[in-house]
């Protein structure tokens, strides 16, 4: 599955381009390397400004530094034309990304349902969807992967509320309580629910 949606990221022409000389399309989504396409966010856009202020600091920088070493390269002056067409080629590129990444996404939810991903597709409280930028589509199908051995989202939150609800039996051993919290505790960790300490 995994390859065959590499595939058509691979086949799917886009303005969008991952940087990677080997990889001039939406395949950079899918990769482990970190590259403009999988670094995209959902807060990404750049403007106008944004980039002319930019340059123009650049430009301070360069220039103190080339009065001690004069290799150091002062770059351009941007233009507003040009700063305007490098925002919207960023912006649309950016735009792209989050686009390829929510419909992997949603034809993965479609194909395993909520009750599989919900763990890695929703916020710690269980209802909120996470951003996509929040995490990379190789961390989904690893995810996916592992999932294959764990209890569904349903199951999970019945532990959960289990551990919510356990009680001290004050009749045995503190040791014998925490030995069975803490099985508890790794019981949710191994089933991808993260954030509780089991040492």
């Amino acid at each position: 599955m995994q390859t065959s949606i590499t595939n058509v990221l691979a086949g799917t022409h886009s303005r969008a381009q991952s940087g990677l000389a080997d990889t001039p399309n939406l395949k950079g989504l899918i990769l482990k390397e970190s590259n403009k396409l999988n670094s995209a966010k959902e807060d990404g856009t750049i403007t106008t400004s944004e980039l002319l202020k930019a340059n123009a600091d650049l430009i301070k920088q360069k220039t103190a530094e080339h009065k001690k070493d004069e290799s150091v390269v002062i770059p351009d002056k941007l233009t507003r034309e040009m700063a305007d067409v490098l925002s919207e080629e960023h912006n649309c590129s950016n735009q792209s990304s989050l686009g390829g990444r929510d419909a992997v996404i949603k034809f993965l939810k479609k194909l395993f349902g909520m009750e599989t991903l919900g763990p890695i597709l929703k916020e710690p409280n269980g209802i909120d969807l996470k951003p996509h930028d929040k995490f990379m589509l190789h961390e989904l199908f690893a995810f996916l992967l592992d999932a294959s051995d764990r209890a569904l989202f349903a199951d999970q939150l019945t532990e959960l509320i289990k551990i919510i609800k356990f009680r001290i039996n004050f009749q045995q051993k503190m040791n014998v309580n925490a030995a069975a919290f803490m099985n508890k505790l790794q019981f949710l960790k191994d089933n991808g629910i993260e954030g509780f300490h089991t040492k």
